[in-house]
């Protein structure tokens, strides 16, 4: 396997030359970029003549990732050819949110056989529920399957949301790259570096990602008396405390990022699902917990890998929210990553609007928010 990243800029151009020898049925090029990605066709149209032959997909971000930079413009590019791995692209438009189940299916129905190992998905960030795509999904694939990806993003405006197919942009889209064969090695963790305080909470009343009452209490109301002042600054504010949902086995959680709040029903948008009955509780961190988070993921997957394992492919999927908290230190959870990784390791990721990727206590894949989903694809000598 032989993996190159790059990036382009209006400023800078293209950081290094696209190489000519890469090209072949084997060979995924994922791209994450600017939401306004139309400024760069002519650079898309240069990429599909330069590889006739590959998969070619990737979605609009926030901020995208190479290596241990982070972008507000232009676009980053992992070009990835493998050795013994068949790759495969499965796509699917929305009709809206309601057809995510359905659209989960016919992604899971396009990538169905025996050797697949793994499935990247790439997924409109405002029209997908990410849950309900996932169960659909899993619903054809079953839950062993290694999925990992993310939402697409945009500046916070939740309008120009993209999904890449081949060259052309698509909305409202969704799209599954399937790994197939027995030499590909992944390797997955989320860490998100949160800590839980105050009161546990019943959500006593939600419907789908809307978040009404905790403990019979309207939900906006109780973020309005912890944050004080900060409340002023809603919903932008309440990225710095989003909520854990526990799981009914209280060892673990999802974290629910708030996106929008409602001042006549005094309710909550999440990014995310919150089932009534589930217990729910405040978090805080500051930006060195979310970096030791990003590096334990790290930690941990690097201990996973093989010995001798050749060329590296990791991808980075951290929400929008985690960089809006760090501001300035954003790069740092990325530069912890590549220090834990074996040298030569090539990062490319994106800041999403949501996470996907295995729960390791729960065995299933699951929907995370301001949380850090590092994933590491190799190919071993031998059969794993």
């Amino acid at each position: 396997m032989r993996v190159i990243t790059t990036f382009y800029t209006p400023t800078t151009g293209w950081h290094t030359p696209l190489p000519n020898d890469m090209d072949s049925l084997h060979t995924l090029i994922m791209i994450f970029g600017n939401p306004d990605i139309e400024q760069y066709q002519p650079q898309l149209q240069e990429i599909r003549e330069v590889f006739p032959l590959a998969i070619m997909t990737g979605c609009s971000s926030f901020a995208s990732i190479a290596q241990d930079k982070i972008f507000d413009d232009g676009f980053t590019i992992s070009i990835t050819q493998f050795e013994q791995t068949t790759i495969k692209l499965a796509f699917t438009i929305l009709q809206d949110s309601a057809d995510s189940y359905a659209g989960g299916r016919r992604i899971g129905q396009q990538l169905a056989a025996p050797d697949l190992r793994g499935v990247i998905i790439l997924a409109d960030g405002v029209y997908t529920r990410g849950t309900a795509l996932i169960h659909g999904i899993t619903h054809e694939l079953g839950t062993q399957i290694n999925m990992v990806g993310g939402l697409a993003s945009d500046k916070e405006t939740f309008k120009k949301n993209w999904v890449l197919n081949g060259s052309k942009k698509m909305p409202r889209a969704v799209c599954g790259i399937g790994l197939y064969g027995k030499y590909l090695g992944i390797s997955t963790r989320a860490k998100d570096g949160w800590h839980p305080f105050g009161l546990e909470r019943t959500v006593t009343r939600s419907q789908g990602h809307t978040l009404y009452e905790l403990d019979h209490y309207p939900a906006l109301a109780l973020y309005q008396e912890y944050l004080g002042k900060r409340a002023n600054d809603l919903p932008q504010s309440a990225l710095h405390f989003p909520l854990a949902v526990w799981h009914k086995d209280r060892k673990n959680y999802i974290i629910r990022a708030v996106l929008a709040v409602d001042e006549a029903t005094h309710s909550l948008r999440c990014a995310g699902e919150i089932p009534e009955g589930s217990c729910a509780q405040l978090m805080y961190a500051c930006s060195e917990n979310l970096v030791e988070g990003a590096e334990e993921a790290a930690i941990q997957i690097r201990k996973q890998l093989p010995a001798c394992c050749g060329a590296l492919w990791a991808l980075a999927i951290s929400c929008y929210g985690r960089k809006v908290i760090m501001q300035e230190e954003s790069d740092q959870e990325l530069e912890a990553i590549l220090e834990q990784l074996p040298a030569g390791t090539q990062q490319i990721g994106f800041y999403s609007y949501g996470e996907l990727a295995p729960n390791q206590d729960l065995g299933i894949c699951s929907l995370y928010n301001e949380t850090m989903t590092l994933t590491v694809i190799y190919e071993a000598d031998d059969a794993l």
